[in-house]
């Protein structure tokens, strides 16, 4: 009984960070490409300037994004004597960036109320503390800082103060940058985009667009063959645990079935234990993921349903070697 509830603790740990080393090296992988695009300011896969006049307010701007489907942020940049401050929205996700305190956005966090900001890491000196939360005042509003941003080495964004843009009525701003943060036809898109504002009497002149933007296509490919390896691994200590747990639990289950049990009985109980480990896992997975790369909630998801393929092929084999298994050789053992 030791054995088989170490076996088990051991086969429940390694389910568990196959989620977590599936998310870190996500992280590893979008924030190099996300250094990379860092110089150019704009961080999607694709770039368009537009000027929008005759807006009453934010939503006027945002509402076109909020429609769409496709991944897209929209942004607006102020130059201060301090540094640009950037009234920011997206619809989804945003790219990953590297943070040395708290977090960046999430698309819940744009609302009208919620007075939150993201600091570079420059701008730090310019924050106080409040009820035990740090502030700065932009514009003699006071933001709620939730994350700081920064790498070891200075990036553009080390003097930025992104805000929710839902905040702000924008009224003098004209110049507005939309980032594509997918690998769609840009073209479709900004079509979309502009026949929103047109539908709701704004004036829209486009300034500039930009196609995709390079990549860095070595490091990425070295990274995700470390990844790939990694993760064959992670399966290969999977299956060999997997192996030995059954392994340990055959004599029982063959002792039910002398006492009656029948092929679907044996079949449910593998199934149940193995859910019971897989569902513990996904827990654990989430948690982590929603509390430290809440960003990747669902390429989790995407990877737990691939591993179902995986976990219901082991689950066939198991029942199987399990209900062919002698029951006289296996009482002998």
């Amino acid at each position: 009984m030791h054995k088989i509830r170490y076996t088990t603790i051991l086969l429940l740990v390694v389910f568990c960070i196959i989620p977590i080393v599936s998310i870190l090296m996500l992280n590893h992988l979008t924030l190099m490409e996300a250094l990379n695009k860092m110089g150019s300011g704009n961080l999607g896969d694709a770039v368009e300037i537009l000027r929008i006049e005759k807006h009453e307010n934010a939503d006027d701007i945002i509402g076109a994004v909020k429609s769409l489907k496709s991944s897209i942020a929209i942004y607006t940049d102020i130059e201060q004597e301090y540094g640009t401050i950037r009234y920011i929205y997206f619809n989804k996700s945003y790219i990953n960036l590297p943070m040395k305190k708290g977090r960046f956005f999430k698309a819940t966090d744009f609302k009208k109320d919620n007075y939150v900001c993201v600091i570079g890491k420059d701008r730090v000196n310019e924050t106080y503390n409040k009820d035990n939360k740090q502030f700065i005042n932009i514009n003699g509003k006071d933001y709620q800082v939730i994350g700081v941003l920064g790498y070891e080495k200075e990036t553009i964004y080390d003097s930025y103060v992104f805000i929710n843009m839902s905040t702000v009525d924008l009224k003098d701003a004209r110049v507005f940058i939309f980032d594509y943060l997918e690998k769609i036809d840009p073209d479709i898109i900004s079509a979309e985009i502009k026949k929103y504002y047109v539908d709701n009497g704004l004036i829209i002149n486009e300034l500039a667009k930009a196609a995709e933007f390079s990549e860095m296509v070595m490091p990425k490919i070295v990274t995700a063959r470390w990844f790939i390896l990694l993760l064959t691994a992670c399966f290969l200590c999977l299956i060999l645990i997997s192996i030995r747990w059954i392994e340990q639990q055959k004599r029982d289950l063959v002792i039910n079935r002398i006492v009656g049990a029948t092929k679907i009985d044996i079949g449910l109980t593998i199934f149940l234990k193995y859910f019971l480990i897989f569902l513990m896992s996904v827990i654990v997975g989430l948690i982590y993921c929603y509390v430290i790369y809440p960003a990747y909630g669902i390429q989790l998801v995407k990877g737990y349903l691939i591993s179902d393929l995986f976990i219901a092929g082991f689950l066939l084999w198991s029942i199987y070697y399990i209900l062919r298994a002698p029951i006289e050789e296996v009482i002998k053992q």
